[in-house]
């Protein structure tokens, strides 16, 4: 019995924009409850972000004026919520949330292009719930909405090689290297490698638009990246642009091989799955559908269109997926393999919807079913999360804070304590010096850091020039207090010890001028990233 070739067509105009008002509602369920409550939050990397928004507000410039490490773009976007809304945690969890449903969108329109809107509708139910979050910065989820608008443009190539696709995604590509700027021009490697092997599958000629495509491509968008960061970092030492870009082996404490990487890649994501049987059930969903789909292409049981569509959509988004894991593969760091999720999942639920196309109705109905039994179980945890977590032990005190996380209630209490100390005890023009990295605390309290640098550990690599121009900065804004997380002498890979591993220059100066004077929080555990949080405040012993 022979198999007649099928095509798929996209579904009328009426039935994509239907589910995509479905896709919608339901993803405003999906986020709603994050936009007061935080999960976990760190006095170090979310502190930066939120302080470095309200650098914006005051008029300073990112690198120049204060410590940051990623792309310039997202301190500005989050500082206009700040300048609407009122400068709150609130207001950039829900710049967040806009971010994250606008990428579900792009993420239904970019499936929905070549196939079916139910497979739109579950790729983006399955990616609000199931992709992994930086769980540590608010600005990378910025990166992963123009990551999935250059997915939405290659499948729209894919499809009708229009030229306007093209710019689109030129302009996405530089935008996402003002957020990431190694993820902006891995972006734009596979936007025109995609391009090229797309145009050849479908012999489309080399003709001018083509030709200026590739001269943006490779000579144009790189250059004005390259000189918008020149223009911003140039004015600093060497020494400080690569404490704000740290891609050397030397500037970072985590690096291994690409094979450990991967190596490292398979244990993990075993465990997880070995943990969770919702996972372990769709890897081998995912896994027999893989088979199946290779089954139906070599047989030739789809319309040639469709095949060659299937092929260059399979080829393009592996392209993508691969070269968002080259920082994974450098570093071995688990959350870095985040940025290949968006293509990867895209990729999953095509291949799915391809397996399933020959199954009766009922049988594909279930396996649907399965996937949003799945999303539902999530979605519903995530529901009873924040409900449990909303209650005043664990809500950050103060207008600026404002919302519930997930942080041992004793860490909320040491966050809310030193925060308290520090109003209560400075005057309204008088600032503090916060160290190793508790950057939060210049955030809660309103109060500017008096120096540029606000990160103090052994991977920064401050050396002896930056210490003593950070002791100059200190006593030229007339610091009398100083606040010390229990940070400052870690096993933590990279931390150190203040005075001894790094910074001894600042270590001496704070020991021998100033003196504790009260303590909050933990200092008999090993301290953590966000839980074990213990402070020291520290007054000049000639203000005593």
């Amino acid at each position: 019995m022979t198999t007649t070739p099928k095509e798929i067509t996209p579904h009328p105009n009426n039935a994509r924009w239907v589910y995509l008002l479905l896709t919608v509602l339901l993803g405003l369920l999906i986020l709603w409850p994050w936009l007061h409550f935080q999960d976990w939050l760190s006095a170090g990397d979310h502190g930066r972000d939120l302080e470095a928004a309200q650098e914006v507000l005051r008029g300073k410039t990112v690198y120049r004026d204060y410590w940051w490490v990623y792309g310039p773009l997202m301190p500005y976007y989050y500082a206009i919520f700040y300048k609407i809304f009122g400068i709150s945690i609130q207001s950039i969890l829900l710049g967040k949330f806009l971010i994250k449903l606008t990428a579900g969108i792009l993420c239904y329109l970019a499936v929905s292009v070549s196939f079916k809107p139910l497979t739109a509708l579950m790729t983006t139910l399955w990616f609000w719930t199931f992709a992994q979050d930086f769980f540590f910065t608010y600005s990378h989820i910025g990166g992963i909405l123009m990551v999935m608008a250059v997915i939405w443009c290659l499948m729209n190539y894919i499809r009708e090689q229009k030229a306007s696709t093209l710019w689109q995604g030129l302009i996405f590509c530089f935008v996402l290297s003002m957020i990431k700027v190694n993820f902006g021009l891995s972006s734009l490697a596979t936007l025109m490698t995609s391009v090229f092997f797309v145009d050849r599958m479908n012999n489309v000629p080399f003709s001018s638009p083509k030709k200026l495509f590739y001269f943006l491509g490779i000579i144009a968008v790189p250059g004005a990246i390259f000189l918008i960061y020149w223009q911003l970092l140039s004015p600093l030492p060497l020494y400080e642009i690569r404490q704000c870009l740290p891609y050397s082996n030397a500037d970072q404490p985590y690096n291994t091989t690409p094979w450990s990487a991967v190596v490292s890649f398979l244990k993990i994501a075993w465990g997880e799955a070995s943990r969770s049987a919702a996972l372990l059930i769709f890897y081998i969903l995912t896994f027999f559908c893989l088979i199946q789909t290779s089954i139906i292409w070599f047989k030739n049981e789809l319309e040639p269109k469709q095949k060659k569509i299937l092929t260059m959509t399979v080829i393009v988004l592996s392209i993508y997926i691969l070269a968002n894991f080259h920082e994974y593969l450098k570093s071995g760091v688990w959350y870095r393999w985040f940025w290949a999720q968006p293509p990867l999942i895209v990729l999953v639920f095509i291949i799915f919807e391809t397996a399933t196309q020959n199954l009766h109705k009922i049988i594909r109905s279930l396996l649907w079913a399965v996937i949003a039994l799945m999303v539902g179980i999530i979605v519903i945890s995530s529901w009873q999360a924040a409900i449990r977590f909303k209650n005043p032990q664990q809500k950050i005190a103060g207008a600026r804070g404002g919302v519930y996380v997930a942080n041992p209630e004793d860490w909320v209490q040491t966050v809310n304590a030193t925060t308290e100390y520090l109003n209560n005890t400075l005057k309204p023009d008088e600032t503090f010096f916060a160290l190793p990295y508790d950057i939060i605390y210049y955030y809660l309290t309103g109060r500017p850091s008096p120096s540029r640098q606000t990160i103090f550990f052994e991977h920064i690599n401050i050396p002896l020039e930056q210490e003593r121009k950070i002791i100059q900065e200190i006593e030229e804004k007339k610091v009398n207090y100083i606040v010390v997380s229990n940070r400052f002498m870690s096993p933590e890979r990279g931390l150190g010890i203040l005075g001894k591993t790094y910074c001894p220059v600042i270590g001496k100066y704070i020991n021998d001028n100033f003196i504790p004077v009260i303590r909050f929080g933990d200092w008999q555990h090993v301290p953590g990233w966000g839980w074990a949080h213990g402070t020291m405040i520290l007054k000049r012993k000639a203000a005593l």
